[in-house]
């Protein structure tokens, strides 16, 4: 939380495990992001303020003594994850594969499997193949969360993370601020073009710093310059800054 007084969601953009999976994943080419529609895709948009609204039930859920809002946390999703469905699944895969190529007909096949298998096993593979209930169930959503980058970069971390929504509350007060030259932009938004969190970095509109993710990426897009980052304790122009959060009130 210090951290993100300080500088922001960097940790969603440089620390966080799961977001640099989705950061892979989402750098993966799609007919949904391409030209004209990725440039769309990453600009803000009214959902991604879902996080805030799943933070709010988390935070109401554990003043009543429930965890259960943990199973959205980015760590322990990932972790329980790859430890519960992916992993099982790979050595299980990789075991199989073994058992098949140990039975070819060719010269060598079995002392290669031999090596292979003592070098695996001395390494990743587990001893006894483990088995968890609800596996698959963990495992589908884990894919399908991943498959989501497909369509929107990091949805996961734009739309449900309340780790991230967290974070992005605490920015606020971040003394990283952006500074936008509306002339020297040319209207290219190549800045939009890399845009990990959604946050509107080209000028003539308002970014959104509790969605940035402090990528830099916009930076090293821009050709004219036209975008910077300065330590500061006074925010940016209103009409360049979005300070909080796009919450609506009830």
């Amino acid at each position: 939380l210090l951290l993100a007084v300080l500088v922001g969601r960097a940790f969603c953009g440089w620390m966080c495990p799961l977001g640099s999976l989705h950061h892979f994943v989402s750098s993966l080419k799609s007919e949904a992001k391409r030209g004209a529609k990725l440039i769309e895709s990453n600009r803000y948009k009214r959902w991604q303020a879902a996080k805030y609204y799943v933070l709010a039930a988390v935070l109401v859920m554990a003043l009543f003594g429930s965890v259960a809002g943990l199973l959205l946390d980015p760590i322990s999703f990932l972790v329980r994850s790859m430890s519960v469905s992916i992993l099982p699944a790979f050595n299980a895969a990789l075991r199989a594969g073994m058992d098949t190529a140990y039975g070819w007909p060719i010269g060598g096949a079995k002392v290669v499997v031999d090596l292979a298998s003592g070098f695996l096993n001395a390494t990743v593979l587990s001893f006894k193949q483990p088995h968890f209930h609800q596996a698959f169930l963990v495992g589908s959503l884990f894919v399908f969360v991943l498959v989501l980058n497909s369509r929107v970069t990091r949805f996961w971390c734009r739309a449900i993370c309340p780790l991230g929504a967290l974070l992005g509350v605490c920015s606020r007060w971040s003394l990283v601020q952006m500074r936008k030259d509306d002339s020297k932009c040319d209207t290219c938004r190549r800045c939009l073009q890399h845009c990990q969190g959604g946050d509107d970095p080209i000028p003539g509109a308002q970014w959104r710093k509790a969605e940035c993710h402090l990528c830099l990426n916009c930076l090293h897009d821009c050709p004219t310059g036209g975008l910077s980052f300065t330590w500061s304790t006074s925010p940016s122009p209103a009409k360049q800054t979005r300070e909080t959060p796009d919450v609506r009130r009830r």
